[in-house]
């Protein structure tokens, strides 16, 4: 049997992805893609319901809440 919890958390580890957000339903996630809440890159992961995006990406996020 496929654990594709697991198997996305591998890809997250192996990617050095960085936490975005949690408990994101996909319409939420392509909500706040198309409203630009979330940097370029970010990931939804369906299994664990969470959204991950690169460490460059995430940090010019936090460039841009300092900013403000």
């Amino acid at each position: 049997m496929i654990d594709h919890a697991q198997r996305q958390r591998a890809t997250i580890a192996r990617e050095n992805l960085v936490f975005i957000a949690e408990n994101i339903s996909q319409e939420a996630f392509v909500m706040a893609v198309h409203r630009r809440e979330y940097p370029a890159g970010s990931r939804w992961f369906w299994a664990i319901q969470q959204v991950w995006a690169p460490r460059s990406a995430a940090q010019d996020l936090q460039n841009k809440e300092a900013a403000e």
